[in-house]
C-alpha cells in the first residue's frame, strides 16, 4: 500500500464532507444517508437526528416512508448486537454476517433466566402464533401469552430479543410520536414477505460492511473497525484484506498509528488545504460519527471527554463544532415550545451562535414544531459522575438567550 501523509484538518474536513455535513454539496434523500454512512442508531429519536444532521432537505416522514409504508429499511441489531437502521436489499448478507452476536448475547440472558430450549421454543411458538393477525407490542404480546408461566413471561424481553437473532421476528411500527420507542413486532415473513435470510452470506456480509465503514468513517484503522463491528478479531481482518487495493495506508499527524481510507479518496484528501471545516451541526445520543472509531482523539480533547462519553463509551447529544465535538445540547418541549439548550465548552462569537441557530432552525423545521429558541446553558456534571443523563444531557438545566 503506499502511505500519504495528512494532517488532523485535512482529516476533519473529509469527513465532513464523507458524512453530508458540507452544506455546499448537494443534499442527500434519508435512503442514501442510510446507505452511505453506515451504523445510524436504530432507536427514536437518535435515527431521525441523525439522518437530519446529515440531509438538511428531510423530514421526519421521509424517514417514516421508508421503514413503514415502502419498507425499504427497518430497524434490526447487527453491529455489536446494537440496533441500527438497514436498507432491506442489505439485510440478508448483514444479518449472516452479525446475527451470531445477537444470538448468543440473548441466548444467555434466556438460560439466566431459568428457560430450558423446550420453554423458549413453547414460548416463541404462542408468540409467533400471537402475531399472526397483525403486529403487537411487548406489552400486548405479554397479554395474549399470560397464561405461560409466570418466569417465562417475565423474560418475554429476553425471548423476543432471541427470535429477532434468529430471524423469526422484526421490528415493523412503533406506536406513539416520532421520540416514541414502544415497538410493534411482526413475523419477518410477514413484514418482509420477500426477503429470504438465507440467502445471504456471511463473508459477503463482513466485506459489505468493512468497505462502507471505511468509506464513511475512514481514514480509520483495522482496531477501529474490529471495535465497530463486533466482529471476532480475525473475522474483522479477513474483511479488509478481502477488501485489497481498495484501501491505502495513511498517516495522520497527532493520531497513533497506521490508518485505512479507500483509494478513491487518496487524491482527493492529499488534495485538500490545511484548514478543518466550518459549521454546527447538532448531532444526538449514539451518533454514528461519535461511535466510528475505539479512539475519539481524531474530534474531542480529553479534557472534554466526560462530558460527552459516560463509562460504557456511549456518547451523549454533541454540537460539532468545525468539525470537533465543541459541547453537548439538549432538546425540551414546553408550553409549546420547542427549547434547544446548548453548552458549550468554549466561547462563542456571534457567528457561532448564529449557526447553532440555524442548526436548531432546521430540525425544528423538520420536525413540524411551532416556536423555537436557543438557550446557551452552564455545562453540567461528567456523565461518570453517577447520574444517568445520556438521553438528555441538559435536564433541568436552565439557560439564557444567547446575543445573536
Amino acid at each position: 500500500m503506499t502511505k500519504l501523509e495528512i494532517t488532523l484538518p485535512q482529516l476533519s474536513r473529509h469527513l465532513w464532507t464523507r458524512q453530508g455535513f458540507d452544506a455546499t454539496e448537494a443534499p442527500r434523500p434519508a435512503e442514501q444517508v442510510i446507505e452511505a454512512v453506515p451504523g445510524v442508531y436504530g432507536a427514536a429519536p437518535s435515527c431521525y437526528l441523525s439522518v437530519l444532521a446529515r440531509s438538511p432537505s428531510a423530514d421526519l416522514a421521509e424517514l417514516d416512508d421508508l421503514l413503514y409504508t415502502q419498507r425499504s429499511v427497518v430497524r434490526t441489531r447487527a453491529m455489536r448486537a446494537t440496533l441500527f437502521l438497514v436498507a432491506v436489499r442489505d439485510l440478508p448478507d448483514i444479518f449472516q454476517a452479525t446475527s451470531h452476536l445477537t444470538r448468543a448475547a440473548f441466548a444467555e440472558l434466556v438460560r439466566n433466566s431459568g428457560l430450558s430450549d423446550e420453554m423458549y421454543q413453547n414460548a416463541a411458538a404462542r408468540i409467533e402464533a400471537a402475531l399472526e393477525a397483525a403486529p403487537l407490542t411487548i406489552g400486548e404480546i405479554r397479554q395474549a401469552v399470560r397464561d405461560l408461566p409466570a418466569h417465562v413471561v417475565a423474560a418475554l424481553n429476553y425471548i423476543i430479543g432471541l427470535m429477532c437473532g434468529e430471524g423469526r421476528l422484526i421490528r415493523a411500527g412503533v406506536r406513539g410520536g416520532w421520540k416514541s420507542d414502544i415497538t410493534e413486532y411482526a413475523r419477518l415473513r410477514d413484514w418482509l414477505s420477500d426477503v429470504d435470510l438465507g440467502s445471504g452470506d456471511a463473508e459477503r456480509g463482513r466485506v459489505l460492511l468493512a468497505r462502507r465503514y471505511f468509506h464513511a468513517f475512514g481514514p480509520a484503522s483495522a482496531d477501529d473497525f474490529h471495535w465497530w463491528s463486533g466482529l471476532p478479531r480475525e473475522d474483522a481482518k479477513a474483511a479488509i484484506a478481502a477488501l485489497g487495493d481498495e484501501l491505502v495506508a495513511v498517516t495522520v499527524e497527532d493520531l497513533p498509528g497506521e490508518l485505512l481510507v479507500p483509494a478513491t479518496a487518496a487524491e482527493e484528501l492529499a488534495a485538500l488545504p490545511d484548514e478543518g471545516p466550518r459549521g454546527i451541526r447538532l448531532l444526538p445520543a449514539w451518533d454514528p460519527y461519535l461511535t466510528a472509531y475505539r479512539v475519539r482523539g481524531r474530534f474531542l480533547q480529553p479534557r472534554w471527554y466526560e462530558r460527552v462519553y459516560d463509562r460504557a463509551g456511549n456518547p451523549t447529544s454533541a454540537v460539532l463544532r468545525d468539525g470537533r465535538v465543541g459541547g453537548i445540547w439538549d432538546m425540551e418541549e414546553r408550553q409549546g415550545r420547542l427549547d434547544f439548550k446548548v453548552a458549550l465548552f468554549d466561547p462563542a462569537d456571534r457567528r457561532t451562535w448564529r449557526e447553532v441557530d440555524r442548526a436548531a432552525e432546521r430540525i425544528a423545521k423538520a420536525v413540524g414544531a411551532g416556536p423555537y429558541r436557543v438557550l446557551r446553558c452552564p455545562l453540567p456534571p461528567p456523565l461518570t459522575a453517577g447520574s444517568n443523563r445520556l438521553r438528555s444531557p441538559l435536564q433541568g438545566i436552565e439557560g439564557e438567550r444567547p446575543d445573536l
